[in-house]
């Protein structure tokens, strides 16, 4: 199943790193997003975007002309859950040693609603992310104490007919595209 997945995350990467017209098709992500998200929700977490994911760093200002409340993961163990830090509106984000931007803070809040980026998905709301299981662990973990809701975020092009799971695999709770929401 691992060779199935590889096979998989490679194909949908090249075809996220090919897409067109990404500010125009993430504007329409992030309307989409409004559909689901508004300024009396709870905190929010959001990503940072690495490697052709969808960006959400405009529409992170937006929540935050709109007093949302937002946090970005950290990575501080490599085989443990994600945490995460408040990102406040013009607070300078750095760069840890994982190449990712992060809050320069050490304010650390349990998100509601996780922003979930993707590799690929399915209608079923199967993930396919990077392989290294942070989202799977920070989603388990955070159902023990929580009700949280799952967002996951991507572009149509990134949907496959199906995406292999196993038993610690986390299904998203809804899959927004520029097209859609899959709920």
């Amino acid at each position: 199943m691992q060779k199935n997945k590889q096979e998989i995350r490679q194909k949908f990467i090249e075809t996220r790193n090919s897409i067109k017209g990404r500010t125009i098709e993430e504007k329409k992500i992030y309307s989409n997003l409004n559909k689901l998200i508004n300024c009396s929700g709870p905190l929010v977490s959001l990503y940072y975007p690495t490697r052709s994911e969808v960006s959400l760093i405009k529409y992170a200002m937006e929540m935050q002309n709109k007093d949302i409340k937002i946090a970005l993961p950290v990575i501080i163990k490599k085989e443990s859950h994600l945490v995460f830090r408040l990102w406040r509106k013009k607070e300078t984000l750095k760069e840890d040693k994982y190449k990712i931007f992060i809050p320069d803070n050490f304010i650390y809040v349990e998100p509601k609603i996780l922003l979930v980026p993707m590799v690929a998905f399915d209608k079923e709301k199967n993930r396919l992310g990077y392989g290294g299981g942070y989202y799977d662990r920070t989603i388990t973990f955070l159902e023990k104490n929580n009700k949280i809701l799952t967002i996951g975020v991507a572009f149509d092009q990134q949907e496959a007919k199906y995406i292999p799971s196993m038993n610690f695999d986390k299904k998203m709770d809804v899959i927004v595209t520029q097209s859609r929401i899959i709920i």
